[in-house]
C-alpha cells in the first residue's frame, strides 16, 4: 500500500473506518516517525504490524477501544530500542 514512500515521516489515518491492521500494511514506511490512527473502529490487529517502523516516535490512538490500543502499544514496544 505504501510502496515508494520510504521517506514519509508523518501519516494521518484518523477517521478512515479502518477496522483491521494486517501484517505488512506499513511495510516500506521505514522513516515514519508519527502515525495517527485515532477514531478508527479497529477490532483486529495482526502481530508484527509495526515491525519495520523502528523510527516511530509518536502514535495517536484517541478514540480507539482500550484493549486494541493496548495491543498496538505492545506491538510497538517489540521494535523499540532497549
Amino acid at each position: 500500500v505504501f510502496t515508494g514512500l520510504n521517506n514519509l515521516e508523518e501519516l494521518e489515518l484518523s477517521y478512515n473506518k479502518i477496522a483491521f491492521l494486517k501484517s505488512g500494511v506499513f511495510n516500506g514506511l521505514i522513516s515514519l516517525e508519527s502515525l495517527s490512527l485515532s477514531f478508527n473502529p479497529i477490532t483486529k490487529i495482526d502481530p508484527d504490524v509495526f515491525k519495520t517502523m523502528n523510527k516511530l516516535k509518536e502514535i495517536d490512538l484517541k478514540g480507539i477501544e482500550s484493549s486494541i490500543a493496548t495491543l498496538i502499544v505492545d506491538d510497538i514496544r517489540t521494535i523499540a530500542p532497549n
